[in-house]
């Protein structure tokens, strides 16, 4: 009896260990499939989707420890998960990248009234701080400390207006639109603050 108990658990244990091998090669095959699934888009994803790339590589990291700690049927359980979860990626990225392309185009385009408009206000803002400077007795509504906080603006328009151009050379077109639009509004709120005619500008 007790022979036939050691030959019946010697066989289950054959038929566990047939089991784990018949899993562990399709295991390792999801697994490395994942892997390059993801390393395929990394780069891209790093620039477009970095936190859904963060948690794909989570999870491929969990059914890597599956796989090196043997537990062969959870990896080919959570495998599709990540394969889900790879191709929500890749969308992720296409998104990312069309939504980038857009804000270049949209950034080029504008570019050359910004180029236009930009010198304009700030020689009109120029003329107009400079005549201020000279007045013994500034307009009502002006004082001293105003007028040089409107200066201290003036300079700031000027650094981001020079940044903006420096982004655009450099071809980071959209942080030069967005550099120059903030150019534009401090520009204008002074023109309206320096009482700047609008034909100036």
């Amino acid at each position: 009896m007790a022979i036939r108990s050691r030959w019946i658990a010697a066989v289950a244990a054959g038929l566990v260990l047939a089991g784990c091998g018949s899993q562990q090669e399709p295991a390792t095959q999801a697994v490395e499939a994942a892997k390059s699934a993801i390393d395929a888009v990394r780069d891209e994803a790093a620039q477009y989707a970095p936190d859904q790339l963060k948690a794909v590589d989570e999870a491929l990291g969990r059914i890597q420890k599956q796989l090196a700690d043997k537990n062969f049927a959870d990896v080919l359980t959570a495998a599709p998960v990540v394969t889900n979860q790879v191709n929500e990626l890749k969308t992720a990225v296409t998104e990312g990248k069309a939504r980038a392309e857009a804000a270049i185009a949209e950034a080029k385009d504008m570019w050359p009234r910004l180029a236009e408009e930009l010198p304009k206000m700030s020689a009109a803002l120029k003329t107009r701080l400079d005549a201020l400077a000279k007045m013994k007795k500034l307009p009502q509504g002006m004082d001293t400390a105003g007028l040089e906080a409107s200066r201290q603006a003036y300079d700031e328009m000027s650094k981001d207006w020079a940044a903006a151009q420096e982004d655009f050379t450099a071809g980071r077109f959209t942080d030069a639109a967005s550099k120059a639009n903030a150019a534009r509004r401090r520009g204008a709120d002074l023109m309206a603050r320096l009482q700047v005619p609008a034909q100036a500008g």
